[in-house]
């Protein structure tokens, strides 16, 4: 799957359904951490950077990120250096991914949850508190979907958490 991922990577037909057959296989563990050591993260993401305004690329790519970056459980994460190494481009894809299709209210759910998964990791807190245009996204988020409340609670959840973060560097 990665590697027809890499190899028909201007297929954005392909590029969607292999990040929709990554939102199905990163929920086992044992095939999330192998998704993760072979590139999973990077495969998502070029997919995402290489076709912005393809919505079904848009949509499965956020959907695999919500899974992939969620950590196994608290203290270890599989492979999370593979998030690590990814985390700027991740965000920033995620908040374009929701600039570009703002009125899609199901794109808008899935990059909060996204936002969300990466807000459990604490240095990734600082990482979207410093990236352009997060809060406006989030505020966003809660005025677009106003009776969503998993997209209610995930945007109130991250804005806290960085606003926690920024009064802990400040203070």
């Amino acid at each position: 799957m990665l590697d027809a991922l890499r190899r028909y990577s201007s297929d954005r037909y392909l590029q969607a359904m292999g990040c929709w057959a990554m939102v199905n296989a990163a929920l086992y563990p044992t095939l999330k951490t192998s998704l993760l050591r072979l590139g999973g993260v990077y495969a998502v993401t070029n997919a995402m950077m290489l076709h912005p305004n393809v919505e079904a690329v848009q949509f499965r790519g956020l959907f695999a990120l919500i899974n992939l970056v969620i950590p196994v459980n608290k203290t270890k994460d599989g492979d999370g250096s593979s998030i690590h190494a990814h985390i700027y481009q991740i965000v920033r894809l995620t908040i374009l991914a929701m600039k570009n299709f703002h009125a899609n209210k199901s794109i808008l759910n899935r990059g909060c949850l996204v936002l969300r998964n990466l807000s459990i990791t604490p240095a990734f807190v600082r990482v979207l508190a410093r990236t352009p245009g997060c809060v406006d996204m989030l505020l966003h988020c809660r005025q677009a979907c106003p009776r969503d409340s998993l997209v209610q609670r995930s945007a109130r959840t991250v804005m806290i958490l960085m606003q926690r973060a920024d009064t802990d560097v400040l203070g």
